[in-house]
C-alpha cells in the first residue's frame, strides 16, 4: 500500500530554546482551561519524562517544582501530569502562581527557573517571579518590494 499526502512540517516555535523556563499561559477565555508549560532545557535539567512524569509545586521555603511522580512523603501532592508538548494544567495551581507573584493572566508569562538542585533524592528547579521578556527572532532574509502603480484605481 503506498501512502500520499504531505508531511506535516514540526517547526519549534519556543521561545527560550536555551533557558530553562516555566510559561504560565494567558487565559483564553473564562471556561478555559488553566496552562503551564517547561522549555526543553528545564525539562532535561529536571529529568522530565513526557507523558509519563508528574509534576508537583512548593512555595513552603522558595518556589520550587519537581518530577514528583516517583518521590516518596509528597503523597497528598497536587500532581500534575505533564504531556508530550511539555505542558500540563491546573486552575488551582495557575490561580495561586498568578496570585503569589502578581500576574496577569492576560498574557503569557515567562518565569526563568534559576537553579535546579538535589533535595534528598529529588531534583527540584527553584523558579523566580521575575518573569522573563522574550526577544524577537532575528531576520535571517529579507526581500525589498517595489510598488509601480499605473493611473488611477
Amino acid at each position: 500500500m503506498i501512502k500520499f499526502g504531505i508531511p506535516s512540517i514540526r517547526k519549534s516555535n519556543e521561545q527560550f530554546p536555551d533557558q530553562m523556563v516555566l510559561t504560565v499561559h494567558r487565559v483564553e477565555a473564562s471556561k478555559a482551561k488553566r496552562r503551564f508549560s517547561l522549555s526543553r532545557a528545564a525539562a532535561t535539567a529536571l529529568k522530565i519524562i513526557p507523558g509519563i512524569s508528574q509534576v508537583g509545586f512548593s512555595f513552603e521555603d522558595g518556589n520550587y517544582i519537581a518530577d514528583i511522580t516517583r518521590a516518596e512523603g509528597v503523597a497528598n501532592a497536587d500532581k500534575l501530569l505533564v504531556t508530550k508538548e511539555l505542558s500540563f494544567t491546573s486552575k488551582k495551581a495557575h490561580e495561586f502562581v498568578c496570585s503569589h507573584f502578581s500576574l496577569s493572566e492576560e498574557m503569557d508569562n515567562h518565569l526563568p527557573i534559576t537553579s535546579v538542585e538535589d533535595m534528598s533524592g529529588l531534583l527540584v528547579g527553584t523558579f523566580s517571579g521575575t518573569p522573563l521578556t522574550p526577544t524577537a527572532a532575528p531576520v535571517e532574509e529579507s526581500v525589498e518590494f517595489n510598488i509601480l502603480t499605473h493611473g488611477t484605481v
